[in-house]
């Protein structure tokens, strides 16, 4: 098999991050890039060194574990993130395809099967905002999953007497060039 067919086609979408901080009344400091990229980078490695079973968040709803699970600062407010997810209670009959025989259910319904999506964040020079690209797998986790996620650890941080100030991330989708095709459609 060549390379091009061992490799799977994802649909990536493409997302502006706006971080915003919240300060005291009191406090006159201005919003300062460095300052959110600096708190940004603090949040991704406060998070990756927690223990797993730590890290992860439990989205009850859509039976799904989520966790962050490596990320490398690019540095001036570059990264490349890497989320795992597990979905549990998918428990099927498994049957062997060659002999046609069945092996039974051997998950247990605490067992999920691992996933990845990766998130790609990008930060422009005299930008306001980061430009994220982020994979669309039908078994990873949306953009909205993963920024819940980070505005808990968010908390988190806080929570630990770790960040001076309370941040939070918000998306917005960035339309496409076939952005009004696709609404005719």
């Amino acid at each position: 098999m060549s390379n091009q067919e061992l490799r799977k086609k994802v649909p990536i979408y493409f997302y502006y991050l706006t971080i915003s901080k919240y300060k005291d009344v009191k406090d006159d400091s201005a919003y300062s890039m460095e300052q959110i990229i600096a708190a940004f980078s603090s949040l991704l490695s406060y998070t990756a060194s927690k223990k797993l079973t730590e890290r992860k968040k439990d989205i009850i709803a859509s039976e799904k574990v989520v966790w962050l699970d490596s990320y490398e600062d690019l540095k001036n407010g570059n990264y490349d993130v890497t989320f795992k997810s597990a979905k549990y209670n998918h428990v099927r009959n498994e049957i062997d395809t060659k002999t046609m025989q069945e092996r039974g259910r051997r998950k247990r319904p605490q067992d999920g099967d691992e996933e990845k999506t990766h998130l790609c964040i990008r930060l422009a020079r005299g930008e306001n905002r980061f430009l994220a690209v982020h994979e669309s797998n039908h078994y990873g986790i949306t953009l909205k999953c993963i920024i819940d996620y980070l505005n808990e650890q968010f908390i988190k941080l806080n929570e630990d007497g770790k960040g001076k100030y309370h941040y939070s991330i918000e998306s917005q989708i960035m339309p496409g060039e076939d952005f009004l095709s696709s609404i005719k459609r």
